[in-house]
């Protein structure tokens, strides 16, 4: 193998990446009022900033005194606001199918001690199907 990783450096790394995904939300935090909604979905796309909107927008809506109801869902929690809790769950619902291709990736690339590497190319490799006539 190229390199091992051990417990303890991958603890780190995964500690690392959590607080990284979550940064950009402290800067839409602050803006949030300023940002378009495609803004906002385009940074909801790291998993710990989709969850930190999710949560703001919840807060907005208990903020108003009716909560967030189904019948809400699809809307912002004043009229300036097009980012509504629908457009969050569907990003979320997209960060984890972004998540899952990633582990399939990774985990053919680097399949640990009882498995076949493939080739870090191997998404974009033909497939040819040998037949016997």
């Amino acid at each position: 193998m190229l390199f091992e990783i051990s417990a303890n450096s991958a603890s780190t790394a995964a500690g690392v990446i959590f607080f990284a995904t979550f940064i950009p939300y402290l800067f839409i935090q602050t803006r949030y009022n300023d940002l378009s909604r495609g803004t906002k979905m385009a940074a909801a796309l790291l998993p710990n900033t989709g969850m930190a909107l999710c949560g703001q927008i919840i807060a907005m809506f208990e903020g108003t005194g009716f909560g967030l109801q189904w019948s809400t869902i699809a809307s912002g929690t004043s009229p300036d606001d097009e980012m509504s809790m629908l457009d969050c769950l569907v990003m979320l619902i997209i960060d984890g199918f972004i998540l899952l291709i990633a582990a399939w990736y990774i985990e053919a690339v680097r399949p640990g001690d009882f498995g076949v590497p493939l080739p870090w190319y191997f998404p974009f490799m033909v497939c040819v199907i040998h037949t016997n006539r």
